[in-house]
């Protein structure tokens, strides 16, 4: 009998006092020597067994609760094959603060773990129903117990009856795969071969050749099959009868019997094969496959009419045109012949590329190597040039109208060269107000987003010759950018970076720069090259006299991207002559440094001429 304890009595005033739901976490199952299942259960503390009694504690999942109406709720547990082994008589249920809420007594039971083939285990399942005034809404328990209290036995039988009769429109009513349970005479005995065989869908296999013994001569030979419960399974079973004629049947059971014929055995004793057999010795799909050889019933082994049904159809062949028989193919060459000797009515003459004759046969002309020769007549050729025609014009028209002065550049998308008449504006433009060539170039598409490249090109501008702009669209079109001005010299980064193809200072304008005045000047040495050639840095100049006891600052009109190398060389006077002297540059930086005067003659401090320095390395 089972019983809430005392516990868990309080613990069902205290949860409903404090307005917090009851929940119930585990299962407890123990072994207690000399219990008495129809003994009261102990309501105590002292009712619960020790920790070395409880031979499994089962953690049931929240979903295994369930009401059956407003003041019952039922906890359920599965203890399946894959537990064991161990026995119990005493059931306990516990609450999540480890309260034992209720306890029961059952006579001793066991629980088995499935150990094939030593054991078959077995599976418990075990509820637990509580029932006290307004128990649903203390546990706060919302799932109906009809929805997982349910029996599996007709399902599980839904199972095998929808395998056994899939394999029944696979296999008909009964198919033995090649040799499988065929009747033989051995001597004086008679033996039923091993193999497999598919009845009513239901497979059986005889693992070896095994002695059957017929009740009297002459009879048939008759496999009964069905599928038949064995402890917690379905098996198929089958065994062999005699006699003259058996019928499918059922059984006290209300089992379904399937019987077919194997053999007839003569008075005589002699065996004749009644199985409907297969000759299938492997995997079905490999004997289903296509495999290379001869096969009688294919229709490709056809070669005549009458193979393939169509007797009514003439055999005979003939080269001969004149023939009018029924009975009789043309060839190949009777149509040829045929075809030489039509008058296909076409007018006799020379047409527009060939001559034909009377029969439609061509008999002059010549290949055409023009392309308005074939009749095309919008196509472009030498001499079809669109707008714009002045002789300085680099671009004919191929896709569009000449735009209009308003129009803006962002709205020229169409692939093609357009012809841009912006003097005196430009919307959208690379920036400049003169008359511009645009091609518009198709990259290709992401996402559905078309990619374009506008390229610019000023027109008959001589002081703007050479130069180009380009901005690509993706989702918005990107800034102008300058790629091309032969006029202009590269400054040290687009140098070093190799960013834009622009002029390079030549030696003479260095020359001129240092020589020619106090102003620095610089020059860009090819370094190296990583995919592209980049430069490094040279810098030099010269600056004003180095006053006496004093220093001169010397910034870098180009920063470079660390602390360069700094040489340099200044002049001072002597009593005798005007002498040079290298001098150590101080506070180097990424962006100048300072020369100080080191002349020092006779403890008397002079007056230095100019300092000139190089400095050497990697541009900002």
């Amino acid at each position: 009998m089972a019983t809430i304890t005392l516990a868990g009595e309080s613990l069902i005033a205290r949860q409903q006092a404090a307005r917090q739901p009851l929940v119930i976490r585990r299962f407890l199952f123990a072994n207690v020597p000399g219990l008495d299942p129809t003994a009261p259960v102990d309501r105590t503390a002292a009712g619960r067994p020790s920790a070395a009694r409880i031979v499994h504690t089962y953690d049931m999942p929240q979903e295994n609760a369930g009401y059956v109406n407003p003041n019952q709720v039922v906890y359920s547990c599965q203890l399946g094959s894959d537990l064991g082994d161990w026995d119990f008589n005493w059931i306990g249920l516990e609450a999540e603060d480890g309260t034992l809420f209720a306890a029961a007594h059952v006579p001793l039971q066991q629980k088995r773990k499935n150990i094939p083939p030593l054991q078959v285990g077995n599976n418990v399942t075990r509820n637990f129903l509580v029932a006290f005034d307004g128990a649903k809404a203390l546990t706060a328990i919302t799932v109906d117990a009809k929805t997982w209290q349910h029996d599996f036995t007709v399902r599980l039988k839904g199972i095998d009856e929808r395998e056994r009769l899939s394999n029944r429109e696979l296999f008909g009513r009964a198919c033995f795969l090649d040799t499988g349970l065929l009747v033989n005479k051995v001597n004086a005995t008679y033996v039923l071969g091993g193999g497999t065989a598919y009845v009513e869908g239901i497979r059986v296999f005889n693992s070896a050749t095994a002695p059957i013994v017929p009740t009297s001569y002459p009879t048939t030979v008759w496999l009964d099959v069905a599928l038949q419960r064995e402890l917690s399974d379905v098996v198929a079973a089958w065994k062999v009868s005699f006699g003259a004629a058996m019928s499918d049947y059922t059984d006290a059971s209300g089992v379904p019997h399937y019987c077919v014929a194997l053999a007839d055995i003569s008075a005589a004793g002699v065996v004749t094969d009644r199985r409907s057999a297969e000759p299938i010795s492997g995997a079905l799909i490999q004997h289903f496959a296509a495999r290379v050889g001869d096969y009688p019933n294919l229709r490709a082994r056809a070669t005549t009419a009458d193979d393939v049904g169509l007797g009514n159809l003439p055999n005979a062949k003939s080269d001969d045109p004149a023939s009018d028989s029924s009975y009789i193919l043309a060839t190949t060459k009777a149509l040829r012949r045929l075809a030489d000797g039509l008058d296909l009515g076409t007018a006799a003459g020379p047409h527009s590329l060939v001559t034909v004759n009377t029969r439609g046969q061509v008999t002059g002309g010549s290949r055409p190597t023009k392309i308005r020769d074939l009749g095309v007549t919008d196509a472009l050729i030498p001499g079809d040039f669109g707008s714009p025609t002045a002789a300085t014009s680099r671009f004919f028209r191929i896709t569009s109208e000449v735009e209009p002065a308003t129009t803006h550049w962002d709205s020229i998308t169409a692939v093609g060269y357009h012809y841009k008449l912006v003097h005196g504006q430009n919307p959208g433009g690379p920036g400049d107000d003169r008359y511009y060539y645009v091609k518009v170039l198709a990259r290709g598409n992401v996402g559905g987003t078309p990619v374009l490249q506008q390229i610019a090109e000023p027109y008959a501008a001589p002081n703007h010759a050479g130069k180009h702009w380009w901005r690509g669209l993706n989702d918005t079109w990107a800034p102008w950018i300058e790629s091309l001005d032969s006029t202009r010299l590269g400054t040290s980064s687009e140098l070093h970076t190799g960013a834009y193809p622009t002029r390079i200072p030549t030696f003479d304008i260095l020359l001129n720069g240092l020589l020619g005045s106090a102003s620095p000047s610089h020059i860009m040495i090819p370094s190296r090259s990583a995919g592209r050639v980049q430069f490094k840095l040279v810098q030099f100049g010269k600056t004003a006299n180095v006053p006496s006891d004093g220093s001169i600052n010397v910034t870098f009109p180009l920063q470079y991207a660390s602390e360069p190398i700094v040489i340099g060389n200044m002049t001072y006077p002597t009593f005798s002559a005007l002498r040079t002297s290298s001098f150590a540059p101080i506070g180097v930086t990424s962006t100048g440094f300072t020369v100080e005067n080191q002349a020092i003659i006779e403890s008397t401090s002079l007056n230095v001429g100019p300092a000139y320095w190089l400095a050497f390395g990697d541009p900002a």
